[in-house]
């Protein structure tokens, strides 16, 4: 668990009688853009939890990315996992596997995360901010919980898309399939 103390002192004096360990944190300054506008559509492959989150900053950034992705957005997901768990009727390219936020949208939601990368806070923070526990700040091992892992999917997906409505266009999400050679 993370708190401040009061003060300096007070800090010192905690963390001498072995009660704290200080921790510095690295503020990470935001990418350098280009100098050059990008044109046409940026892609995003793949909406599992980086592409989502790379979507998100592409999209804060005044992108307006195309999400692809295999598998079904989560609404339909939750349909085709279903009519597996009932039927054993297998969607090949919507299932536990393939689908908006990846395989780990069907796990129990628990993050293996770098604890010391500053990173990992900007990551939680919009976990939180799309419906995750405000816990998840604080853990030391985070846990999102399957109960929630679809809505938070289905939020950051609408909140990509409406970032896109406020720069240049609606960004999309589509399906695509995939067949092996051979």
């Amino acid at each position: 668990m993370e708190l401040r103390l009061p003060d300096a002192l007070a800090e010192r004096a905690a963390v001498a009688a072995g009660l704290a360990e200080a921790v510095e944190r690295e503020e990470l300054p935001e990418p350098v853009h280009g100098a050059e506008e990008i044109r046409g559509r940026t892609v995003v492959v793949g909406v599992g939890p980086a592409g989502l989150f790379a979507a998100l900053r592409l999209a804060r950034a005044g992108c307006r990315p195309l999400l692809i992705e295999r598998g079904a957005p989560v609404e339909d997901r939750h349909r085709d996992v279903s009519a597996f768990l009932q039927r054993r009727e297998l969607d090949p390219d919507s299932n536990f596997l393939f689908g908006a936020g990846g395989a780990g949208t069907y796990s129990d939601g628990k993050l293996f995360t770098r604890v010391h990368d500053p990173r990992v806070r900007r990551i939680m923070a919009d976990l939180v901010a799309m419906g995750g526990d405000p816990r998840l700040l604080v853990d030391a091992r985070p846990h999102v919980g399957t109960d929630r892992l679809g809505g938070i999917v289905t939020r950051l997906c609408a909140e990509i898309v409406r970032l896109g409505e406020r720069s240049r266009g609606i960004p999309g999400f589509r399906r695509w399939s995939w067949t092996p050679a051979g």
